[in-house]
């Protein structure tokens, strides 16, 4: 007869290749969205189907054990530009769930991926309720300290507007930046969307749309 020393490294190892991840998205808009996925481990295997999230809608994605990769959010009518990105690494070291919300790719997308957090404990928190001002709680260069660890197989992941961020003016008062400032990016936005974009320390004083891009008002010498 085989111990059951034995047999529980066995068991231990069969429970892993069912581990149960998930990923439960909240869209905070009231247009579809659709969540985009890459995958990079397992062995670079296919990507997980595109899922289409209804406003102000909920889905759950399953994902395999062991996965990492990240997704990020498309709005109705938008053209398929990868926006803030929801990264996670599942069955990670010592088993734990890293994940985060990443700028790298994108820090100017603010109807994409807004917040990750664990679904039970709600904390850690990775990301933040808005883009409009830099977000120091994101992972926002390379090698940046803001991946976020936790036990838990379950997360949550908001994407869209939160109602009290709502759509901005396009007219601001003259300010400046800090030395962390985003770049300043041509790309389609929604009319009258709230943005800021310029080189560290420099003004602005309005910020238009312009056929469907952004523009940047500087104030006069």
């Amino acid at each position: 007869m085989v111990s059951l020393s034995r047999l529980i490294p066995r068991i231990i190892s069969v429970l892993g290749l069912v581990a149960a991840n998930t990923v439960k998205f909240i869209n905070h808009d009231d247009v579809w969205k659709t969540i985009i996925f890459t995958t990079s481990y397992p062995g670079g295997g296919e990507d997980l189907e595109r899922i289409a999230l209804e406003p102000f809608g909920t889905f759950t994605q399953d994902f395999p054990n062991s996965w990492i990769g990240n997704w990020y959010s498309v709005s109705e009518g938008f053209d398929d530009i990868p926006g803030i990105l929801g990264e996670v690494a599942f069955q990670g070291f010592q088993g734990y769930t890293y994940f985060d919300a990443s700028t790298i790719v994108n820090n100017v997308d603010f109807v994409g991926v807004k917040e990750l957090w664990p679904l039970i404990s709600e904390s850690p928190v990775s990301g933040c309720a808005s883009y409009d001002d830099f977000c120091e709680n994101a992972y926002n260069y390379w090698d940046d300290v803001q991946t976020q660890v936790t036990d838990e197989l379950d997360l949550t992941c908001t994407v869209g507007r939160y109602a009290s961020s709502g759509v901005g003016t396009s007219n601001f008062t003259t300010r400046s930046v800090g030395p962390r400032a985003y770049r300043v990016l041509n790309r389609h936005v929604f009319p009258g969307e709230r943005v800021v974009q310029v080189q560290p320390g420099e003004k602005v004083d309005h910020i238009y749309v312009l056929g469907g891009h952004l523009r940047l008002g500087r104030p006069s010498a």
